[in-house]
């Protein structure tokens, strides 16, 4: 029992550094890439930030929060196909 417990704690401590990293890519791409983009990878930065929190201060919400994870589904699918597609070709920066 105890081990599955750590194994909870290390994943909701993944989870915020998960949501941190988020919104550093947020405010990343705000400046390079599609603002639509950044806005829905910061949401998904603060989905991961509260399912987080729920986790530890509100263990019974956490099933009732999980639908919420669909925008996290969507923006990183966004993002990949952004990255595969059009970032690739676009002729800013200095990789050429």
């Amino acid at each position: 029992m105890r081990n599955a417990a750590g194994r909870e704690g290390i994943l909701v401590l993944g989870l915020v550094f998960f949501g941190i990293s988020s919104l550093a890519t947020a405010m990343l791409l705000a400046r390079a890439g599609p603002r639509v983009l950044s806005a829905l990878i910061a949401a998904a930065g603060l989905v991961y930030l509260a399912g987080s929190g729920l986790r530890i201060l509100a263990p019974a919400l956490t099933d009732s929060f999980s639908p919420a994870y669909l925008v996290a589904i969507v923006a990183e699918t966004a993002m990949t196909i952004w990255l595969l597609g059009f970032a690739a070709r676009s002729p800013k920066g200095n990789g050429g």
